[in-house]
């Protein structure tokens, strides 16, 4: 087999006799990473859903607020706006400290995403799945998994799905924290996948 090409991958070929040079699949495409450059109140990411791509996966990482023991909250964002709307409901459970307990907004005008700790050793991380943003013939759904720490020693985790009662496409995300704090810090890879 003679070398591929730059940006080639090896791979068999579709009798899956031989291996042979290709493309990597493009149906999972980082879009883009965002670090918070200083504090906010609104940590606001918009304009990254398109047509291209069906649904979205967020991962989060060192996201941190300046509420010690406090959540993390999502809204999304319709025409480049926050949509503070009581229009998100979701339901999940959320457990820390051999403990666990039912969380649910319905409705409410955010999402839960994770329970908060400023020590950087506990800044919350986790995954946001989001389902068909651009269509306008139907609610969006998403769901997130996340884990941090509380306001002690005490991991954190959630599990949390619902839909924003809106039949708007989705633009972007705005990050917030429960009791009007900064979000401090965090960083977002925002990635498409095609349908």
């Amino acid at each position: 087999l003679a070398k591929g090409t730059a940006a080639q991958v090896l791979k068999m070929n579709t009798a899956a006799n031989a291996p042979e040079w290709g493309n990597l699949s493009s149906d999972f495409v980082r879009i883009q990473t965002t670090s918070l450059g200083s504090p906010t109140t609104n940590w606001v990411v918009d304009g990254w859903v398109s047509a291209t791509y069906k649904h979205y996966c967020i991962f989060f990482d060192n996201m941190q607020t300046a509420s010690n023991g406090g959540w993390w909250y999502g809204r999304f964002n319709i025409a480049g706006s926050t949509w503070t709307g009581s229009d998100y409901r979701y339901a999940g459970n959320s457990a820390y400290s051999g403990s666990d307990g039912y969380t649910s907004g319905n409705p409410d005008n955010y999402f839960r995403l994770c329970q908060n700790s400023t020590d950087n050793n506990r800044a919350g991380a986790g995954r946001l799945m989001i389902y068909s943003p651009a269509e306008t013939n139907r609610y969006t759904f998403f769901h997130a998994e996340t884990g941090g720490g509380d306001g002690s020693t005490n991991p954190h985790a959630l599990m949390v799905g619902g839909f924003i009662q809106k039949t708007e496409a989705l633009t972007g995300i705005t990050i917030i924290d429960n009791g009007g704090n900064n979000v401090n810090s965090g960083t977002m890879t925002i990635y498409g996948i095609k349908g």
